[in-house]
């Protein structure tokens, strides 16, 4: 019941993102939430309760995107005085319009824990080493925010797990199989910050470079016991509790709703080789 309830509240909140609209501030200091459509040398027309109105620009005091920009009409009619009518989908290419500088960032992708697991064992590939039963992907969230159009800070979680046969380590003299009845679950939670530098400033894609640093909390344990007589379990070496992480990233995000877009990043370095979800643009 209560999976279902934070699911109901999640999508209402979505719906009311996506619901946003703009506001106009009159001189009177009344204002209305209204979907702007177009401004010209004399008058702004919007709509306001499925009803199109135009109101003469002297009478406005401001103008309030639901992106956050706020505009005079004298310094929209000076940055775009050589037009009669400018729309709303012409404002939409400059940097001041469409620009939500909160990203929410929710993914799954994949990373090289396996590989982290027999380096630092000290395992050349080949020999006998832990034998991996399963390895789900990384979940990872992220918040960004945009203090300017080229330039975003933000910080990030990610987990993953893998499940193995801890039995790598001769458990019978002279016999170097497996154990097949012993199961270790190894965890991994990673907390870092990032830096992003978007490269693009003028269309509704977004590609970004950046570095995202923090560090790594490992655990194991043996989630299950065959308590054999002649068996003596070893867990896996995995690196220390508190590991250092690093990571170069490139991404892209292309909005799909004006609250709504998806992402995809391909990382070097931890936590993730690449990974792609949805984008809350807010």
């Amino acid at each position: 019941m209560k999976k279902w309830l934070v699911c109901f509240l999640g999508l209402a909140l979505i719906h009311s993102f996506c619901k946003a609209q703009d506001t106009i501030v009159f001189q009177t200091g009344e204002k209305d939430a209204v979907t702007v459509t177009s401004f010209g040398k004399k008058a702004i027309n919007f709509i306001l309760l499925d009803t199109a109105y135009s109101v003469n620009g002297d009478r406005v005091n401001y103008i309030k995107y639901r992106d956050g920009i706020r505009y005079s009409y004298k310094e929209l009619y000076a940055k775009y005085d050589s037009a009669n009518k400018i729309e709303n989908i012409e404002l939409a290419k400059d940097d001041s319009a469409n620009f939500q500088p909160l990203h929410i960032n929710i993914g799954i992708g994949a990373s090289a824990i396996e590989s982290d697991i027999l380096n630092n064992a000290n395992i050349p590939s080949g020999d006998l080493g832990p034998y991996f039963t399963t390895q789900p992907p990384v979940y990872s969230a992220t918040i960004d925010y945009s203090f300017t159009r080229r330039l975003s800070f933000g910080i990030g979680v990610a987990y993953q797990s893998a499940s193995d046969n801890p039995s790598e380590i001769f458990q019978i003299p002279n016999d170097n199989t497996v154990n097949p009845l012993e199961l270790e679950k190894i965890t991994r939670y990673n907390y870092s910050a990032r830096v992003l530098y978007h490269l693009l400033k003028h269309t509704d894609l977004d590609l970004y470079a950046g570095f995202r640093g923090g560090v790594s909390m490992w655990k194991e344990q043996i989630v299950s016991n065959s308590d054999a007589a002649s068996s003596i379990v070893f867990k896996t070496p995995v690196p220390s509790s508190y590991q250092g992480s690093y990571q170069v990233l490139i991404g892209g995000m292309y909005p799909i709703y004006p609250c709504l877009g998806l992402h995809l990043e391909l990382g070097f370095g931890t936590p993730y080789l690449f990974e792609g979800g949805i984008t809350f643009l807010l």
